[in-house]
């Protein structure tokens, strides 16, 4: 029997459950539900009860923010958060069944454990996921074959049943490792925005999610996504960021806004003329060297035509 890797399931229905639909219409609450599937997979959380420890580093590689204060609070919009005082947060608002709970330090261990840590419960997990992690070894007993077994090592029930009936309840969306994806023209211009602001500025642009993303969406719907228009807005989007003589983009600190609702269309216009007259010259001088071949031709011919006898 060949060795099943560790990976993580997701059902096909989570998009239409009532108790996870939530999470598949919203990107970020998304990406967080996978990333902590995969951690829990990765921590062999169906041998320990159906939950994992995370650490303040866990919650902010998750999340994406900076402090795990910060983490915190985003992701109580995805679990169910208890707290230090051992009661559900009120300000958690849940749209799916995991619940995540902080570990008070243990006395004995005050010097081992001084970040903080949190344990992440995943309802079922063993159960849907049908795998516990780290298969055990085929070779060396007859008991070692269930790949249900218990961290305590006790004989397990048989799960063959339930699991049959659990992969027959619904198709299933195995997670695998994929070639990555092309950036699209929205995150390339952000990375081109944030690179060009620090290497101009020296500082890091504070790129506000919500309304600066709304901004770069509805300036590449109006002008267009194409290789062309994506040249001349980064042009133009340069010509803004090194131009120090402009009074209202020095008020807003070069930002964003300022660029999209008030200065692209300029510098767009600027950047099109430039374009018009460079296409001008380059077929002027394709005209040019037509005519300078011609001529050429011309002058052989005739030379040929002199030297011919009569």
């Amino acid at each position: 029997m060949s060795r099943v890797r560790p990976h993580a399931k997701i059902h096909t229905s989570i998009r239409y459950h009532q108790k996870t639909a939530a999470i598949w219409t919203d990107p970020v609450l998304r990406g967080m539900y996978v990333e902590l599937l995969r951690i829990a997979t990765e921590r062999y959380a169906g041998r320990t009860k159906n939950g994992c420890i995370l650490s303040s580093q866990d919650l902010c590689y998750v999340t994406g923010c900076d402090r795990a204060s910060g983490a915190v609070q985003r992701i109580q919009k995805l679990v169910r958060y208890i707290g230090k005082d051992g009661e559900l947060d009120l300000r958690s608002n849940s749209v799916s069944p995991l619940t995540l709970t902080w570990l008070s330090p243990d006395p004995q261990l005050t010097r081992t454990r001084r970040a903080p840590e949190w344990h992440l419960s995943i309802p079922n997990f063993e159960r849907k996921q049908g795998f516990t992690g780290k298969e055990p070894d085929t070779s060396d007993s007859d008991s070692d074959s269930n790949s249900h077994t218990d961290i305590r090592e006790e004989p397990a029930p048989e799960t063959g049943t339930a699991q049959t009936a659990c992969e027959k309840e619904e198709p299933e969306l195995v997670l695998t490792p994929t070639e990555p994806s092309q950036p699209s023209a929205h995150a390339r211009f952000v990375a081109f925005w944030c690179k060009e602001y620090e290497r101009v500025h020296g500082l890091k642009y504070r790129f506000v999610r919500g309304k600066d993303g709304k901004l770069v969406k509805e300036m590449l719907a109006t002008y267009g996504e194409d290789k062309l228009s994506r040249s001349r807005i980064t042009r133009s989007a340069l010509a803004y960021l090194e131009n120090k003589d402009d009074d209202l983009a020095a008020k807003s600190g070069w930002s964003l806004g300022v660029f999209v609702q008030f200065r692209l269309q300029g510098l767009m216009l600027k950047e099109i003329g430039a374009d018009e007259v460079e296409q001008t010259k380059k077929k002027r001088q394709e005209q040019q060297e037509l005519d300078r071949a011609s001529r050429h031709l011309e002058d052989i011919s005739g030379g040929i035509t002199e030297t011919m006898p009569s």
